[in-house]
């Protein structure tokens, strides 16, 4: 028997179970054949979702709707706008610099640079600092050059 754990969007989650293995369940969502009982799919407004499927360990499975990177965009313009100093961490990042030496260069401690960095993730709606600097570059929040160059 393998436990699930079902989030079908950012309100919601179930706890279901399978017959089938762990490693045959991630196989079936990745082709498109396990789909959520009809009770609860009654409630999802999308019947095309795309899932993902990630094994949690032997008997544990997260299966999850992965978002569309439009809705990204369109959710990113409601969030509070970065403040100076977000900014001006991303930019630091985005030179490749280390936390250490972008405490430095603002005059911060590291434990600020790290609490602005996890507020940057979040408004940018990602997991890690390379994602973060890629995603603040596509939107234009910072230019990737080199720690020596100044912007012209």
């Amino acid at each position: 028997m393998t436990r699930i754990l079902y989030i079908p969007d950012d309100a919601s989650q179930y706890h279901l179970e399978s017959s089938l293995s762990a490693e045959e369940l991630v196989v079936e969502v990745a082709v498109g054949r396990w789909h959520p009982p009809p009770e609860i799919r009654a409630h999802s407004l999308d019947k095309s979702v795309c899932l993902r499927a990630v094994r949690l360990g032997r008997d544990a499975v997260l299966i999850f709707r992965l978002l569309d990177p439009a809705d990204l965009d369109s959710e990113l313009s409601g969030e509070a706008p970065l403040s100076r100093r977000q900014l001006a961490v991303l930019q630091c990042l985005a030179e490749g610099l280390a936390v250490k030496q972008i405490s430095r260069r603002l005059g911060v401690a590291e434990r600020t640079v790290f609490l602005h960095l996890a507020a940057l993730k979040k408004k940018l709606r990602v997991l890690t600092t390379a994602q973060a600097v890629t995603r603040a570059v596509e939107l234009g929040l910072c230019n990737l050059r080199s720690p020596g160059r100044r912007a012209e």
